[in-house]
């Protein structure tokens, strides 16, 4: 019997065992290989190049996503190869060298991806649809799709978890060559050397969750100290703060909780509290761990949720204000103006065209010594509309009309405090530099 036979016959006999991570590695290569689909299926495409919005949920979703997996898959992994450290003793000790023991962990881990790649991606092709359709939903676009399948999302989804599976494999390899024989059979009964309470750190550790929440769930308005920070900068600050008072908190105040625990004998001694509170020391140095690697994965997914969902609500609001209606033209004739509008009445009816208005437009160019700071790359011209023109628009989409004044306060929308421009004040006004000051609402 080859050492592949035996190793095959390892992961039928001990699959229960090995259910849960089986299951939950299948439901990872199909989250995975869903999100790289989206790359290239024609309809996220098309929706990707149109919004800003779902390319920074694509893009964000998928970083956190590839995180989540790889920490996951290699921790999960490294638990499961510490737990069969007494079988790996017992073939050393029937008189199998170390080199044939690391090889059948290795293809037993090579099996067990295998077999979870192919049902993870026969999953990820059935579920694709349904996970298109909930992000539709999110980012609120309808639009029509098809089922499709990507070739180059399968060769991506195959090499990534290819290289994921090599690590972890050669993660169990190494560790027939790490441990001595006795030390593997002793291995499940190793006291592990738990951290010291420290009341101090423990406050540190308050402050910066307290601190990283606070960010975190704050919204970026001009009244907060941290809204001139930059979106990734931020982002990496809450991950930190965030990780450093878990690891703090948990390192520091847990024990010093437990020890006060055990001296309180009316708490610690009834029911089962002795033996639970005695584990959870026990195992405190491996739950610190645990917990703060669960931690820095619910702050980046939150940190990325979050902004995501900022800068989406965000761009909804400036396209809205932009662009209030629903079709424009620019440098058109009236010829042009005539032939949309029949092609307008021949899809939607004349009842669907609630109102069109044709707005003359100028540009005028703000002065070098401007009080009005533009952001490097942005140029100092603006196009700007008659102020009645504005509210034209504004009476025929049955909206009330507005001041200057409220314009300045609530929009970003240019306008000339003057009659409607007739074609001669336009030359006029055209090519003349204006001085243009902050509104005091954006100082």
């Amino acid at each position: 019997m080859t050492l592949f036979n035996v190793a095959t016959r390892n992961v039928q006999r001990s699959f229960k065992h090995y259910l849960l991570y089986f299951i939950s590695l299948v439901g990872s290569i199909i989250i995975f290989y869903t999100f790289v689909w989206l790359r290239y299926e024609p309809t996220i495409v098309n929706l990707v190049q149109e919004s800003l919005a779902a390319e920074i949920l694509l893009t964000g979703g998928a970083l956190v996503l590839v995180l989540f997996i790889a920490v996951f898959i290699m921790y999960s992994s490294h638990f499961f190869a510490h737990k069969r450290k007494n079988e790996m003793g017992l073939y050393l000790l029937l008189g199998l060298r170390k080199g044939q023991v690391g090889r059948m962990m290795l293809m037993e881990n090579f099996v067990m991806g295998a077999m979870a790649l192919l049902l993870g991606l026969a999953g990820g092709m059935l579920l694709s649809r349904v996970f298109v359709n909930i992000l539709l939903a999110f980012v609120g676009m309808k639009v029509e799709s098809s089922f499709s399948f990507s070739a180059s999302a399968i060769v991506i989804t195959v090499v990534a978890f290819l290289i994921l599976v090599v690590i972890t494999s050669f993660s169990g390899y190494r560790i027939v060559y790490r441990f001595s024989l006795l030390e593997l059979f002793k291995a499940a009964g190793k006291k592990e050397k738990g951290p010291r309470s420290n009341v101090y750190l423990s406050m540190v550790g308050m402050s910066f969750l307290l601190f990283g929440y606070l960010i975190l769930l704050l919204p970026l308005t001009p009244s907060v100290p941290w809204q001139g920070i930059p979106i990734p900068l931020l982002a990496l600050v809450i991950i930190l703060l965030l990780t450093m008072g878990t690891f703090l908190f948990i390192g520091s105040m847990i024990p010093t909780w437990l020890i006060w625990l055990r001296t309180k004998k009316s708490v610690f001694y009834r029911g089962t509290n002795l033996i639970s509170i005695s584990h959870l020391g026990f195992r405190l140095r491996t739950q610190i761990n645990l917990m703060t690697m669960i931690v820095i994965l619910i702050a980046s997914t939150l940190t990325v949720v979050g902004f995501t969902s900022s800068l989406y609500l965000t761009i909804e609001k400036q396209a809205s204000s932009f662009s209030p209606v629903s079709y424009q033209l620019s440098n058109s004739t009236e010829e042009i103006d005539r032939q949309v509008e029949q092609l307008l009445t021949e899809k939607v009816g004349k009842d669907g065209i609630k109102f069109q208005k044709r707005v003359e437009v100028v540009n005028v160019t703000a002065t070098p010594d401007s009080k009005l700071p533009l952001p490097k790359g942005y140029s100092p011209n603006f196009t700007v509309i008659a102020l009645t023109d504005y509210n034209t628009m504004l009476r025929l989409a049955d909206k009330q009309e507005e001041t200057i004044e409220k314009i300045v306060l609530q929009h970003s929308v240019p306008v000339l405090d003057s009659e409607e421009l007739r074609s001669e004040e336009i030359d006029r006004i055209s090519g003349q530099t204006f001085s243009v000051q902050l509104a005091e609402h954006l100082k």
